[in-house]
């Protein structure tokens, strides 16, 4: 089993979930491939429990950008971590997610891509650890191949070719820190929520701190 991992200190996404939905299949797709993997979420130690109902208090959601699409679409965790989605091949990322009880909302973004290769019955991107705690989250993507082509088997049974296997990957170099604070006023610096009046050094980017900041 292979792991690739980042600490990641925990950014305001946007609220608003994404309008788009993508859910599970319950066949195999016969025009895409079918994408297959698993998300695990674990807060202060535990591991995390959805329900499968949308009128329950908790839920949490992976928001997915396929490239050149102008809108990402969002994805709800269930009770089972292994997920199985219908998607065109192509290049995606997994922008970040929203943890969402009651009225409270918690944000963050995740800096992973994957990609669907063409011509793949279904293909295999990894199995995505989520851990949060203390105002930061450690992404980790596992490499457990054959764990999961089991699942898919029971879940599919007239499926038995293995799945290509297409691992998804942590794509921003998060640097070195010794501390993480609340934004703004942890910093003793002025500016609002969504951090505008924060000026970046580096890389540059619509008002969001990144990198080094001034």
């Amino acid at each position: 089993m292979r792991r690739i991992g980042a600490l990641i200190p925990m950014l305001a996404l946007s609220g608003c979930l994404a309008a788009g939905a993508l859910e599970d299949v319950t066949e195999p797709p016969q025009d895409k491939p079918l994408v297959t993997g698993s998300v695990r979420v674990i807060e202060n130690g535990i591991a995390m429990k959805w329900p499968a109902n949308y009128l329950a208090g908790t839920h949490f959601w992976l928001l997915i950008l396929a490239k050149g699409a102008r809108r990402a679409v969002s994805y709800r965790l269930g009770p089972e971590a292994e997920f199985y989605w219908a998607l065109a091949p192509g290049d995606y990322h997994v922008l970040g997610f929203v943890k969402r009880h009651f009225n409270n909302e918690t944000s963050g973004r995740l800096w992973a891509e994957f990609t669907v290769p063409a011509g793949a019955g279904s293909v295999y991107i990894g199995d995505l650890t989520i851990r949060l705690a203390g105002g930061a989250v450690d992404a980790e993507v596992s490499d457990d191949l054959d764990s999961n082509f089991e699942a898919l088997a029971r879940k599919y049974p007239r499926r038995s070719q293995t799945p290509t296997w297409s691992l998804m990957k942590m794509v921003a170099d998060q640097g070195s820190f010794t501390d993480i604070v609340e934004g703004c006023g942890g910093w003793g610096i002025d500016c609002d929520e969504s951090f505008r009046g924060v000026t970046p050094l580096r890389p540059m980017t619509d008002g969001a701190p990144a990198g080094q900041v001034a």
